[in-house]
């Protein structure tokens, strides 16, 4: 089964500003989503922020990663 991925505007508008390398990869990661939703890092309650139900991945694994949050 493959689920459909929506982008809030902002994170869209943040995508569509992302150099065309790290789109790519970023798009990559975003396709795996699409078939296995549950991939990535939980991030519960961290530091006073109750992220239950998202999820962190990483891009790539350079000095400063993009990460793909989702719920």
């Amino acid at each position: 089964m493959e689920y459909e991925i929506k982008f809030h505007p902002m994170a869209l508008q943040e995508f569509c500003s992302l150099d065309g390398n790290v789109k790519k990869l970023v798009k990559k990661q975003l396709d795996k989503l699409k078939t296995s939703p549950l991939l990535g890092e939980e991030l519960g309650n961290k530091n006073g922020y109750d992220l239950t139900g998202y999820r962190k991945m990483y891009a790539c694994k350079k000095a400063n990663p993009n990460r793909v949050f989702c719920r």
